[in-house]
């Protein structure tokens, strides 16, 4: 399984420029929710942000049971 935050549009050429260690934004809603995907399926709705110096996601609301 995986696990998708959020989302990143990017043109092949943008992913061909890539390096280790670059950051890639992510296009967050102008209310800074973000969606947590597992599989295919919507899990959780959350805010991203940041806990100490590493960024995060605070889970608000449980979408659906994991199973």
């Amino acid at each position: 399984r995986s696990a998708q935050v959020g989302t990143a549009e990017l043109s092949l050429a943008e992913v061909g420029r890539l390096q280790v260690g670059q950051s890639i934004p992510l296009e967050v809603p102008t209310d800074g929710t973000l969606v947590v995907r597992i599989g295919d399926r919507e899990k959780f709705r959350g805010i991203a942000g940041t806990r100490g110096s590493k960024r995060a996601v605070q889970l608000h609301e449980r979408i659906e049971g994991l199973e």
